[in-house]
């Protein structure tokens, strides 16, 4: 918002302040001559003869034509620059504002006729383009002379033949749905003291108004391409840690299988050797008495026949360590089983979160994706504004020359126009 109270501001100063860009219009070539070239692209013998023409047109009507050749416009609007020579030159006759001034920008490919509010009638906007369009090939070719020799006399004649045929018809009563005269009058829709030209104001206020739509309108999508960019980043790094997860679940899956087998083929090698384990029969020494020899009594020892009831130690031992090994087996594969679901549960319970972020994030791209496409419907029923002004019907009205000027008739020459490129 602070930025655009700036642009605002700017602006606004920029409009106040377009006294000091205005076109200085150059001095007065007459009474020496009716054209004044700037740019010196033509010639001595070219210059002598456009102004022999216009001196012959200028003596021989009530009107003036002048001529301006500038190198460059430097940013200023052609109209301006007509607008503002005609009335620095005085370019007309006095109370008649018959005046007509030709400009031509060189680097800019530029023309204008620029017509004074008493000669509008007979030469009007329309007419006025036509000649500069019938004049564009010479121009092309850099053939000036003829461009400004052609644009003279087209001028000329058309004045000429608009009064002779104004003169041929016979006068109407005017009445009231009859306008009062056939030359326009142009007012200004605001006046800017020290030389705006005749639509420059309301031309900087239309393009302040469009510099700032397209600065709102950039800023806000600017915002939106990076929340669109911001949201695409998170998903991405959302998918990431989806997938890191995926994978260290899978390792830790990997590791309980791995140390289940082991523990599984320990708990088989134990079964089978506790199995094969072989009780080995015992043999009982039992003391014999001689009765033969009581003096000496000698103990022989023989082995026990094999039908001898023998008490049974060692198979009992070996029976108590069987059951408690079979019993810590029972115990483990419990505790196997118990790990193996509850691992199958949380691995069920990751897939339904899977599925539930994999259905929240299609459904979020889904969203994402409508947006944009609304976004872009709007963005293309949206057609900025291109604002064309012509500048060949720019009024400049109001203009006060206060008598002759520079050996002009001293004419006002605010009235119309046109301008054209080559």
């Amino acid at each position: 918002m602070n930025k655009f109270l700036a642009l605002i501001v700017t602006l606004v100063v920029t409009l106040f302040s377009v006294n000091a860009l205005a076109f200085t219009p150059p001095a007065s070539p007459a009474p020496k001559s009716w054209i004044s070239d700037e740019s010196h692209v033509l010639s001595d013998a070219a210059h002598a003869r456009l102004d022999a023409k216009l001196r012959q047109i200028n003596q021989s009507s009530a009107n003036e034509i002048a001529a301006l050749i500038v190198p460059t416009l430097d940013g200023a609007d052609i109209a301006d620059v007509g607008d503002l020579t005609s009335k620095a030159w005085g370019v007309g006759k006095k109370d008649l504002d018959n005046g007509v001034l030709v400009v031509l920008a060189m680097k800019e490919h530029k023309s204008r006729i620029s017509t004074g509010k008493g000669v509008e009638g007979d030469l009007p906007d329309l007419k006025t383009k036509d000649i500069l369009d019938a004049a564009r090939p010479y121009l092309r070719k850099g053939d000036v002379e003829g461009a400004l020799g052609f644009i003279f006399d087209s001028a000329s004649s058309s004045i000429a033949n608009h009064k002779a045929e104004a003169a041929r018809l016979p006068p109407q009563p005017q009445t009231q749905s009859q306008p009062q005269s056939s030359t326009t009058t142009h007012t200004s829709s605001c006046d800017v003291s020290g030389g705006v030209g005749a639509g420059g104001f309301v031309f900087l206020a239309i393009a302040a108004v469009a510099i700032a739509v397209i600065f709102l309108v950039a800023r806000a999508r600017r915002r939106e391409r990076e929340e669109a960019d911001r949201l695409y980043r998170e998903q991405l790094d959302e998918m990431r840690r989806d997938n890191e997860r995926a994978a260290r679940l899978a390792r830790q899956n990997a590791e309980r299988e791995t140390a289940r087998r082991a523990e599984e083929a320990r708990l088989n090698a134990e079964r089978e050797r506790v199995s094969n384990l072989e009780i080995p029969t015992p043999v009982v020494a039992v003391p014999t008495v001689t009765p033969s020899r009581p003096a000496h009594t000698t103990h022989t020892i023989r082995p026990v026949a094999p039908d001898m009831p023998v008490t049974p130690a060692v198979p009992i031992v070996a029976a108590v360590t069987a059951a408690a090994l079979v019993a810590d087996e029972s115990r483990r594969e419990r505790e196997r089983e118990e790990e193996e679901r509850q691992a199958r549960a949380r691995r069920a319970r990751e897939q339904e979160e899977e599925e539930r972020r994999a259905r929240a994030r299609r459904e979020e791209e889904e969203a994402a994706a409508r947006r944009r496409r609304d976004e872009e419907s709007s963005s293309s029923s949206y057609s900025s504004t291109s604002s064309s002004w012509d500048s060949g019907s720019s009024s400049s009205g109001g203009w006060d020359s206060g008598g002759s000027s520079g050996g002009f008739g001293g004419g006002d020459s605010g009235g119309g126009g046109s301008s054209s490129d080559w």
